[in-house]
This record gives structure tokens, C-alpha cells and sequence, in this order.
């Protein structure tokens, strides 16, 4: 008989015991280390076996031998929601909690980091006080979602660069749209951003085990040794934000091994806002040292984030994988295209090399609200005239860079947040 196709239980967890050694217990897997999901768009055609040609000579021009069992690995793919935390958001002086999807975006990109959230009790609109107790432990060079409780729409993400007996020094460009006061807050922010020399060497990047559960027993498929890589995102009007995901696993175990597991974990995955609907889109775009300012796009803000996985082989790997680094290009992949007002000023900046950098945020509420930030774009094409629904705007296509910030006095995951050509945010 067959099995219902749209029904699937999707769980993965991080392999704690080593590559590619898979979970000793799907129902004790903990939030910190994956959990399950919700997907679509799963497509595992390709994780099958691979079959090699006897080459051997015939003794008859017909007689050939049976092929014969390669190697069982491959590449699957699967798509998702992107959307920041839909329960209530940390309470000032914890830190923002983990989510499933989480694992993902580490494994992807390499840098993680989960703030702390805080009251915030007056300040300046570049320099935020809050109490001091609620970010004793807060990394420096992090980021929060400063909101302003008496008018939401101008909360915004922003970094700030010390915290200094509760003094938020908020790096160059990300002053605050609005004076805060007693009675804000600074929610805390999850940031995913992209370290090189994690993803770069499977060494020091924890892999996953991926497994997907259909309708019976016989329709599952676990996928050992994973690296994910998310290629690309698109912000449109009218759709809420989806991630496509890639994922090159070492080791496939046989569906006719596997036992139909019983996950009782609540699956994670709801989407956030349709963007331009429900929740407020934010995009701000300012010349590189000047303070982010909100400009109208139109059409997509396409985003490719350029980032391919290599499988590291050999002989004596698991299935003929050590482990995986990245392809050469993903180092100077990452690009941004969006599409503004018909300007000359446009041409004007091209021809001057202005560097621009931009933040997209979907929401302004203390859930859901995710955002992505580029803090230093490059041009790598002349702005060009299209046609949009019969009216002329400009299309300007950039190239992610790392920014030119001075990091001398700055360490580790640090200098991993400040040096990022992208960041991923969402509220914890």
C-alpha cells in the first residue's frame, strides 16, 4: 500500500559522541543539541547507495556481471521558516534561550551567540543605560533588540560594542531611532554569523544526525555525519521568510535497520510574519559610518550567501568522508541585491565607491521579530535601470565584505561578531 507522502516526523540532534556516529536515543534529544522540526520542500531522492560496474573481461559479449555496492552517502535538501522566538522572550538578566533551528544555523555558519536580556533605565539614543546587574555577564561586541515600549515600530536591532557599568556604547552607525527611557527594554538577540575558520575544517564544527520518519515503519531515512549549508534568502512582499537548506551527510543508515521512533518533544518551525503584512518590515541602508536609516526597496532583497560545503574524503574516512570544509568561492560569495528609487546620487556613489551597509528586520514585536544585518557592502556592478510595473528604479548589486572595524583589542567569538560579513538575528 503506499504511505501518506505529506506526513513526516523530522528530528536531528548534534553527534556528541563523534562524526558521523549518529544518536544513541532520538527521545532524549535536548534542545541545546537540535530536536525536532518542521520542514518542507524534503527532497532525499538522492540518499541511496551508489552502484559501480564489474569491469571485469566476459567471456561472452553479453555476459556481463551484476554491479555491485559503492559507497552510501550523498546530499539531501529541505527548506524552512525563518522567524525569531514565538514564546515569551527572556526576562531581564537571562539569557536568551536555545532553539532547534539553532543547531542548524550553527552548523552552517560557525558563530553563535546568545545575549542577555535587560532593563533599560534612560540613556541616549547612541548610548543606552541599563541596569548594570542584567548584562554582568554579556559578551562585548554583541547585539540586542532595543524596543521602545511607547512606540514599537521604532524598536530596532542594534550592536553595541561595551557595557561598561550598564552604559551601551552602540557601535558606528547604529544609533537608536528613538531616546530611551525608564521603562524600555532591551530584549535579548540570538546571533547566528559566519565564522570561516569553524565551517573551513570539520574539526572544529560539531556535525548532526538527520532523521526523517514517514507515515510506517518502513518509510525512514537517517542521514549520519551532516553538514548543512543554507545558500540563499529572499525578502518579498506578501510571503514569510524561507530558508533553503542543502545537507551532505557521510553515512546513510538502511531504512530496513531503522526503529520508528517516539518523539514527544512539541516540533519547532512556526513561521513569522508575511513580510509587508501582520508584522512591520524594516529595511535600513546607509553609506558605511553613517547611522542605518530607513529606505524604501521594492521588488526582492536577494540575498545569496554563497557558502558551499566540501566533503574532506579519503580512504579510510566514514564512508569515504573525514569530514568537511568549504569550496574556495564560498570566501568571496556573499552578495545583496536590492532595488530602491530611480537616482543619479545612485550612479554618483557607484562612481565615488560609497560602501554601504543594511539591516532587513521582519517585526517589531518581542516575538517572532528576525532580522538579517551587512555591515559593509561593496559595489560589484554599475546601478541598472529596470522596469517595475511601468515605473524606473534602480537595481544595485553589492558584494559582502568584512568590515574594516579595528579588532586589535578583541578576542575569539569577538572579533568572530565584529568581522562577520553577515549576521542572522533574531529575538530570544
Amino acid at each position: 500500500m503506499a504511505n501518506n507522502s505529506i506526513q513526516r516526523t523530522v528530528v536531528f540532534s548534534r553527534e556528541l559522541t563523534g562524526f558521523g556516529q549518529g544518536v544513541a536515543d532520538w527521545a532524549a534529544v535536548q534542545v541545546g543539541d537540535g530536536g525536532p522540526i518542521r520542514i518542507f520542500d524534503l527532497n532525499i531522492s538522492a540518499l541511496r547507495q551508489a552502484m559501480l560496474e564489474d569491469k571485469n573481461y566476459r567471456r561472452r559479449a553479453g555476459g556481463e556481471f551484476p554491479m555491485f555496492g559503492g559507497l552510501k552517502n550523498g546530499q539531501f535538501s529541505f527548506s524552512f521558516y525563518r522567524a525569531g522566538n514565538p514564546a515569551t522572550p527572556a526576562a531581564a538578566g537571562v539569557q536568551a534561550g536555545q532553539r532547534a533551528f539553532d543547531e542548524l544555523l550553527f552548523n552552517a555558519f560557525g558563530g553563535e551567540s546568545r545575549g542577555f536580556a535587560a532593563a533599560i533605565t534612560g540613556g541616549t539614543a547612541l548610548i543606552p543605560t541599563v541596569t548594570a546587574a542584567n548584562v554582568a555577564t554579556q559578551d562585548q561586541q554583541s547585539w540586542g533588540f532595543f524596543r521602545d515600549i511607547s512606540a514599537p515600530e521604532n524598536s530596532r536591532f542594534r550592536r553595541f560594542t561595551t557595557t561598561t557599568t550598564g552604559n551601551m556604547t552602540l557601535a558606528t552607525g547604529h544609533q537608536l531611532p528613538f531616546v530611551p527611557v525608564n521603562g524600555d527594554v532591551m530584549t535579548a538577540a540570538v546571533v547566528h554569523n559566519l565564522r570561516y575558520e569553524v565551517i573551513e575544517n570539520n574539526a572544529n564544527n560539531s556535525s548532526h544526525t538527520f532523521l526523517a520518519m514517514g507515515q510506517h515503519v518502513e518509510d525512514s531515512i537517517e542521514a549520519r555525519g551532516v553538514a548543512f549549508a543554507i545558500p540563499s534568502m529572499t525578502i518579498e512582499a506578501g510571503v514569510p521568510v524561507e530558508l533553503p537548506v542543502t545537507a551532505l551527510c557521510a553515512s546513510i543508515v538502511d531504512m530496513e535497520g531503522i526503529t520508528q521512533t517516539v518523539i514527544t518533544e512539541v516540533d519547532q518551525g512556526q513561521h513569522a510574519g508575511v513580510v509587508g503584512s501582520g508584522q512591520a518590515t524594516i529595511c535600513e541602508f546607509a553609506n558605511v559610518g553613517s547611522n542605518l536609516a530607513s529606505v524604501q526597496f521594492t521588488g526582492q532583497i536577494a540575498i545569496n550567501f554563497g557558502i558551499e560545503r566540501d566533503p574532506m574524503v579519503g580512504p579510510n574516512g566514514l564512508e569515504g568522508v573525514h569530514g568537511y570544509g568549504i569550496t574556495p568561492g564560498s570566501y568571496s560569495g556573499t552578495t545583496v541585491d536590492v532595488t530602491v528609487d530611480f537616482d543619479d546620487n545612485n550612479v554618483t556613489q557607484f562612481r565615488a565607491g560609497t560602501e554601504k551597509h543594511l539591516l532587513v528586520q521582519i517585526g517589531t514585536g518581542n516575538t517572532l521579530t528576525h532580522g538579517v544585518y551587512f555591515p559593509r557592502l561593496a559595489w560589484r556592478e554599475e546601478p541598472e535601470r529596470v522596469d517595475v510595473n511601468g515605473r524606473v528604479y534602480h537595481t544595485l548589486r553589492f558584494k559582502a565584505l568584512e568590515p574594516e572595524d579595528d579588532v586589535s583589542a578583541l578576542s575569539g567569538s569577538e572579533v568572530a561578531r565584529v568581522k562577520a560579513k553577515f549576521s542572522l538575528l533574531r529575538v530570544g
